[in-house]
């Protein structure tokens, strides 16, 4: 007698379904004993400081940002322009050979010095401050293309560009760098060709150099990593620039894909300047910034995103800024300005630099293999605490984390949780002590839809021996 089957039917179905319902574990290995590379806690950065007060820089630095970028338009025709578009090139050349009397000209006295950055020179927050130095003046230039005006063409007017490249450095600084111009190989400011940036580079480094010896200057501040190349090979070709006065490379990188990154241009740069820190000092989903609702805005999404992007970042040991528009603005934004609160993003910052100490020094980074989830990094911070720092775009999901390479005995594990939600990293979400055997730990970290999540471990009974529960709440 053959059986019925139809009446097994709703298990046989359940059962073929089961698989397509259970989800995969993603999976982290990081060897400890493997070091790739070094941090830059500079990582942890905003571009476009704008009007930002004191208050609200105070409240960016206590979230865990360690750098701020900030223009110093010499001359833009609509806005923060510091020099008047009144003066004459022979009217500059005359006062600067008189030495500058005051009330000339080319006192300094006389010019429109915006507000944009009150707080630079203080810098209360102690801040790294990242000054931009760009564009020239329409009476000392070859030309302008609406409201951004070219460099100098003759030798007098590099004399006075140097004058006032100078004078506005003395003005907001010392800061702990400065980048020459901005996206030269871009038509939609002023374009500037890779020779003719070399120049302009030498003239605004000589300038900076005659009243501070130790600022960083950098460029060449490309509008993407595939532009960048041929500026450093006019930068390494030009002699006239001493090697001391090229200190980091920049450029700008906007995708939607949250691993864009890559080490290509840090490679290139380090084949002239070995070991020079590499910025990308603008970086974001997009540089449109022209909704609120998107991965620049405030998604839903956007803590997994942001925070597997800073985790590309991080791990290839770049400095980066991210991208805001003033910070304040609907588009690209980083808190609601309405209600003076930060967006979930920003948590993320606090998540890596605050709870898992990775702004406070270098960090060693390690070899890190990733299997099902966006992004992940491996470190040992500046206090010698083993650390992973896990990006998940999507789903919620458990992680396996698997560190080898660790001494055996006793840790005292955190874990650390940023989403949209209610998770801001503020304090741990899981503390334990575990064992360590044969130099190898797997511990699995339950990780909510678009979150970023950190493991840190602490040696029980050494000099890192930990509180009962390390957390701390940003002001």
């Amino acid at each position: 007698m053959v059986p019925d089957t139809r009446k097994f039917l709703p298990a046989i179905l359940f059962l073929a379904l089961l698989p397509l319902t259970v989800r995969a574990q993603a999976t982290v290995t990081i060897n400890l004993g493997s070091t790739v590379g070094t941090s830059n806690p500079d990582v942890f950065g905003g571009s476009d400081a704008g009007t930002l007060g004191a208050s609200q820089i105070s409240t960016l630095a206590n979230v865990g940002m360690t750098n701020i970028r900030v223009d110093y338009w010499i001359s833009r025709t609509d806005v923060n322009q510091i020099v008047p578009d009144t003066i004459t090139l022979s009217q500059y050349d005359s006062a600067l050979a008189s030495g500058c009397p005051s009330g000339s000209v080319c006192d300094p006295s006389t010019w429109n010095w915006h507000p944009s950055t009150p707080w630079a020179g203080s810098n209360s927050a102690q801040l790294n401050i990242l000054g931009l130095m760009s564009y020239g003046v329409s009476w000392d230039s070859a030309g302008c293309n609406g409201i951004w005006c070219g460099p100098p063409t003759t030798s007098d007017g590099w004399t006075d560009y140097e004058d006032i490249v100078k004078k506005i450095y003395q003005h907001y600084g010392p800061v702990k760098m400065v980048e020459v111009w901005n996206e030269p190989d871009g038509s939609w400011f002023w374009q500037v060709s890779p020779s003719d940036y070399a120049t302009l580079y030498y003239h605004v480094a000589q300038a900076i150099r005659s009243v501070d010896s130790k600022v960083m200057i950098g460029g060449p501040v490309a509008s993407s990593p595939s532009a960048t190349d041929s500026y450093l090979d006019a930068l390494h070709a030009d002699s006239s620039i001493p090697s001391s006065w090229i200190n980091f490379i920049s450029y700008h990188n906007y995708a939607s894909s949250p691993t864009a990154e890559t080490a290509a241009v840090r490679d290139y740069a380090r084949n002239y300047w070995p070991n020079i820190p590499v910025y990308v000092t603008e970086w974001n989903e997009s540089s449109s910034c022209s909704s609120a609702t998107d991965l620049t805005g405030d998604a839903s999404t956007s803590v997994g995103w942001f925070g597997s992007r800073l985790i590309n970042l991080f791990s290839l040991g770049l400095g980066a800024d991210y991208f805001s528009t003033d910070l304040t603005s609907a588009g690209c934004i980083a808190w609601n300005y309405s209600s003076q609160t930060l967006l979930p993003k920003m948590y993320v910052y606090y998540l890596m630099n605050k709870q898992l100490g990775l702004g406070s020094g270098a960090a060693s980074l390690k070899s890190t293999s990733v299997s099902g989830l966006t992004d992940a990094a491996g470190a040992i911070n500046a206090a010698g605490d083993p650390v992973a720092v896990l990006g998940n775009y999507g789903s919620a999901q458990n992680v396996s984390v698997t560190l080898t390479g660790l001494a055996n005995g006793t840790y005292y594990l955190q874990t650390f949780l940023a989403d949209y939600g209610s998770n801001h990293a503020q304090s741990s979400v899981e503390k334990t002590n575990v064992s360590v055997t044969n130099g190898q730990l797997t511990h699995t970290v339950a990780m909510t839809a678009d979150s970023t999540a950190g493991v840190i471990l602490y040696s029980i009974g050494s000099a890192l021996d930990p509180p009962t529960d390390l957390t701390a709440t940003p002001h």
